[in-house]
């Protein structure tokens, strides 16, 4: 289960980077647009059963 200090620290990165490059967010005001984004929304669990993996990318030469 995500910590709040996890949720709470990615969130001031976020912030922190509209900081940085001066990015400027203004609020959505059409309905159609808003419906779109938050259709394209989507979320789940993860579960990692191992420590290490590998890519499936023939050009990705080095390897961790």
């Amino acid at each position: 289960m995500c910590d709040v200090t996890d949720l709470l620290s990615s969130y001031i990165e976020t912030f922190r980077h509209f900081l940085v490059t001066g990015v400027e967010l203004e609020l959505i005001s059409d309905p159609n647009i808003y419906l779109m984004i938050e259709s394209a929304i989507c979320g789940g669990l993860s579960y990692v059963s191992q420590r290490h993996a590998k890519a499936n990318f023939p050009e990705m030469l080095w390897t961790i």
